[in-house]
């Protein structure tokens, strides 16, 4: 099978386009639609519905998508991979975590585990949710930290950790002394939301509606960050958790507790042994990151 065919196809999967494709591979159009005529005829399936603007990929293709980027990946990584073992050299640890836990947790365990493994790298990257499925097929992930449950097959959860979500508000506003907040007493305020789709935002809407609540968004923010600044800007109050706090607004900020009992868990993940063979220091860096989570939970 032919791997600039496959190339092809995956990127016209990511795209959405022969063009886009095609720039991405320094190939014309028709050089990149020729190749994956090819592959059709190699699989013997419609991998795409055509239409003027775009390409929509047939089920066939969802199906073959992410083989393709599996063999891709391996190809892409062999050099490497020759490398290390010629030079019998440890691969580093990749490591990927949501933004919300990477300042309290992830940059913490990784500061620990280089005291103790100062000779074995580690890869850190801070992932959308919209990447992780790619990340997984590729099998690019050692140790991930994410909101339960994870989004992707083929990672299984090694620990989770439930944290309390407080109110978050400026510390000189008026509820910001207070010991606990109802959420009635919240009607009143300007509500900084999480946009839709996201798992917190789910998570404290069906809480919610399982006591009758509701309470009415004001402003909306596309991720914690931005909330937070808003609530920094003294423009509302959002929920959220003692590991999400950013630290350079840790002293314009306060916690505190809602009476309403709403919770996130937070979970360490690796992949099933069936998905990739474990990486020798995964156990020693998930005990650091239960260490680091152990040491935040006894200061709540």
């Amino acid at each position: 099978m032919n791997v600039k065919g496959m190339r092809a196809f995956i990127y016209t999967v990511e795209e959405g386009s022969l063009n886009a494709a095609a720039v991405r591979m320094n190939l014309s159009q028709p050089a990149v639609s020729r190749l994956i005529q090819i592959l059709e005829e190699q699989v013997d399936a419609k991998l795409f519905y055509r239409n003027r603007k775009s390409l929509s990929p047939t089920r066939e293709a969802s199906l073959l998508y992410p083989e393709a980027l599996k063999i891709i990946s391996a190809i892409d990584d062999f050099p490497t991979q020759f490398d290390r073992m010629r030079t019998n050299t440890l691969a580093p640890l990749q490591v990927f975590s949501q933004a919300r836990a990477a300042n309290s947790i992830v940059l913490p365990a990784i500061s620990m585990f280089a005291q103790m493994f100062p000779n074995i790298k580690i890869n850190l990257e801070i992932v959308p949710r919209r990447e992780l499925r790619k990340s997984v097929i590729e099998h690019r992930i050692d140790v991930a930290v994410h909101v339960a449950p994870f989004p992707v097959s083929g990672m299984i959860l090694h620990e989770a950790a439930r944290f309390p979500l407080f109110v978050l508000l400026h510390r000189d506003h008026p509820l910001a002394t207070r010991q606990s907040i109802t959420i009635a007493e919240l009607q009143a305020e300007r509500y900084i939301a999480l946009k839709r789709g996201l798992m917190v935002r789910e998570l404290i809407d069906q809480e919610l509606a399982k006591t009758g609540q509701q309470l009415a968004v004001f402003h909306q923010a596309s991720g914690m960050d931005a909330a937070q600044q808003l609530v920094a800007a003294r423009l509302g109050y959002t929920f959220c958790d003692t590991t999400a706090i950013l630290p350079h607004l840790r002293d314009h900020l306060v916690l505190v507790p809602c009476s309403s009992n709403m919770n996130i868990d937070l979970g360490i993940y690796c992949p099933s042994e069936s998905e990739s063979d474990p990486h020798e220091a995964t156990l020693a860096f998930m005990d650091c990151i239960k260490s680091i989570i152990s040491d935040i939970r006894s200061r709540d």
